[in-house]
């Protein structure tokens, strides 16, 4: 029998205002939006449908994004996929709303926390974040990576080198942030999941989301 699903991520659970005072990259120049936008990812990926969840606007002003998705994805035995996604024209020197800070502070415990690689278009592979929490309700599961152009970001330290290789370009891509939770009453199951929507999800970042190639400034 399958346990409910964990309740769906929501903008609510981010610490709002936690990142003030940080400042932001400098030297950056114009930040160029993709020809898609975030909330053309379809609704529709391999097994799973999805439908598109109610943003609040007070809490999407607050994460400071240009635009953001929250969406259900479901397959045909009931599992479910939470998945926020955001993009960024302004981006600061760590990564906004991250998992391993928002979660915590909204009675989470972290119980697992990995750097994994994900099987992405072709035969790319990727790096993310993997989480495991757990609350009075049960253990969910989490896949995290953000993006800047074609690098992958983790950490700080990952946005710091990223802003330095692009120093002197004239044009920026937006950060993009991809998240992904499910129940993890069965964490081999769980994981599996994640995976498998996260993979259809790059695929189509990397097919829609590309700007033109960035010049440096002489």
């Amino acid at each position: 029998m399958n346990r409910p699903a964990v309740p769906p991520l929501v903008a609510a659970l981010f610490v709002l205002g936690s990142y003030a005072g940080f400042e932001l990259v400098e030297g950056k120049g114009n930040v160029v939006l993709p020809p898609h936008g975030i909330h053309e990812l379809p609704l529709t990926l391999g097994i799973w449908d999805g439908k598109d969840e109610e943003l609040k606007e007070d809490f999407f002003r607050a994460t400071g994004a240009e635009s953001a998705v929250d969406r259900l994805y479901r397959d045909g035995q009931r599992h479910v996929i939470s998945l926020h996604m955001a993009l960024f024209s302004e981006y600061e020197r760590i990564l906004p709303h991250h998992p391993r800070i928002c979660y915590p502070a909204n009675g989470f415990s972290i119980t697992q926390d990995e750097r994994t690689e994900v099987h992405g278009p072709g035969e790319k592979t990727f790096p993310a974040t993997l989480l495991t929490c757990e609350n009075p309700e049960g253990p969910i599961k989490i896949l995290c990576w953000y993006q800047l152009g074609d690098r992958v970001l983790l950490n700080r330290h990952d946005i710091w080198r990223a802003s330095r290789q692009m120093w002197g370009r004239d044009v920026w891509p937006p950060l993009i942030k991809v998240h992904l939770q499910t129940a993890a009453f069965d964490r081999a199951a769980a994981e599996a999941r994640l995976r498998d929507v996260a993979r259809r999800v790059a695929a189509w970042l990397d097919g829609h989301m590309r700007i033109p190639e960035p010049k440096t400034t002489s």
